[in-house]
């Protein structure tokens, strides 16, 4: 079976991939988000359009 996963995390039994790090289920939330791959920041920026 197929999946599209790169980065996640997990608490308790490996997913069927086998992918992802195992994360404590009382890790805080910025835990759980750096070892998801989820730990980057996002912020505005102008969009300019050529056509």
């Amino acid at each position: 079976m197929s999946h599209l996963v790169e980065t996640m995390a997990y608490a308790n039994a490996v997913p069927w991939h086998g992918l992802g790090n195992n994360v404590q289920e009382d890790a805080s939330i910025e835990e759980w988000q750096q070892q998801a791959g989820l730990d980057w920041s996002v912020s505005k920026r102008p969009v300019h359009f050529a056509g």
